[in-house]
């Protein structure tokens, strides 16, 4: 709530003024789903396998989690300018609609978000990242 006697439509509110976001209508950024189809049930699937258009914005949706994705890979990108470690790239070598996805996702779907790649001593740098700044 914004302390309005009524409740804004978020479905539209700008990007620029949101600072917390529950993705659940949405899907999860990990989730890959980009497609919005009626009652978020693709024909060819069973419920819930992409954005149900009764209830979701697609286009905001996408905003959203396009911003998830960028703030992943400004993370990758900060960790390889620490440690110079290639294999964080392999998260990132996905091809589906790469302007939301950022390269974590082959496809849509669960089954095709990329996890976050690095050796052990890349992981070990994350908290560097933060408690530096």
């Amino acid at each position: 709530r914004n302390g309005l006697q009524e409740c804004e439509d978020c479905m539209i509110t700008d990007i620029d003024t949101i600072y917390n976001v529950h993705y659940t209508m949405c899907r999860k950024p990990w989730q890959c789903m980009a497609e919005g189809y009626e009652g978020g049930k693709k024909p060819s699937g069973g419920k819930g396998n992409a954005l149900d258009t009764n209830v979701v914005n697609v286009d905001h949706c996408h905003d959203l989690t396009r911003k998830w994705h960028s703030v992943r890979a400004d993370l990758e990108n900060q960790l390889f300018q620490l440690t110079k470690d290639s294999s964080i790239q392999d998260g990132t070598n996905g091809t589906y609609m790469q302007d939301i996805f950022h390269g974590h996702c082959k496809a849509d779907g669960n089954e095709h978000y990329l996890l976050l790649s690095g050796s052990d001593d890349t992981f070990d740098k994350i908290n560097g990242l933060y408690l530096n700044n």
